[in-house]
């Protein structure tokens, strides 16, 4: 982004003052180069019994916070909860006050963790699944709020213009996929994980290669970011492998082509790596209308 964001607050085109709908905000700040040893996350909408881990700084450790000295953050802490519900683009959670202490309530609570990160842990890793917006029904709830999910985060960060880079290695994906193969399939296990070394090491593999000048990348239907997308990746890590053993160069698997056909009739036919949250018969109905089988 350029300059005109570097202090620059903005809001979710529908955020709702009265309801607290799309209550989400993207604040930026001036790059600086430590941030280059920031950690990072992903960002994903959470799911019902989701167990989390929501951060920000209680009412009760207000007096923990010395600004301009080691203890700013000396109030920070979290408290656990777990997703009960989803509608529309809120989701409830209950959570445990007894980290908080005695008289801890829904009002301080909310105090000081509104507008706060949700985190839960995967697979894949730290997964950071929405913000904390208001407490959740009346005080007879009990410990209950309402968040926003991380789907709205992504769209309000499309909105301000941002986009996420691609990841920069095929690691996290090999290992993902490495350990879905059943114990009795260790043969074809250890084939994956040194045929995709190969590829990494050898014939310098990487995301950005698979999806060099492919228009078909942009035009994917999807319902969240493929950038940051698990699946994605792993799709194309695994697309990777099956045309290696058909002979095709890393520099081509972008828009790959194969040769098919019989009895010394072969013909250079085009792949595409099809990616989408439709319906099967709906994917290859739309291909055929499009001709893509002509």
């Amino acid at each position: 982004m350029g300059s005109e964001c570097e202090t620059g607050v903005y809001i979710h085109s529908k955020y709702d003052k009265k309801t607290l709908q799309y209550d989400a905000a993207v604040i930026c700040v001036p790059w600086k180069g430590w941030m280059l040893g920031l950690g990072s996350f992903i960002i994903d909408d959470c799911h019902v019994e989701d167990e989390l881990k929501i951060w920000g700084f209680p009412e009760a450790a207000d007096e923990e916070f010395k600004p301009d000295t080691e203890l700013e953050l000396a109030g920070k802490c979290h408290i656990d909860g777990i997703v009960n519900n989803s509608v529309g683009n809120q989701f409830s959670i209950s959570y445990h006050k007894e980290v908080l202490g005695r008289n801890a309530d829904r009002d301080n609570v909310m105090v000081g963790f509104s507008g706060g990160g949700i985190f839960t842990e995967r697979e894949e890793g730290i997964i950071y699944t929405g913000i904390i917006s208001k407490p959740y029904g009346d005080k007879m709830s009990g410990n209950m709020m309402w968040a926003i999910p991380g789907q709205v985060v992504l769209e309000l960060i499309k909105e301000v213009g941002l986009e996420f880079s691609l990841p920069d290695t095929f690691e996290i994906y090999k290992n993902r996929i490495a350990g879905q193969f059943p114990a009795f399939r260790n043969s074809a296990k250890r084939f994956f994980i040194d045929r995709v070394e190969e590829l990494i090491d050898d014939n310098g593999l990487k995301p950005c290669v698979v999806i060099r000048k492919n228009l078909y990348f942009e035009k994917l239907k999807c319902m969240g970011d493929r950038r940051q997308c698990v699946d994605f990746w792993e799709g194309q890590l695994k697309k990777a492998v099956l045309l290696s053993l058909r002979n095709v160069d890393v520099a081509q698997m972008a828009n790959p082509f194969v040769e098919m056909g019989n009895s010394g009739e072969e013909e250079s036919v085009a792949m595409v790596y099809v990616c989408t949250e439709e319906r099967v018969f709906d994917v290859l109905g739309s291909l055929m209308r499009k001709d893509y089988f002509s």
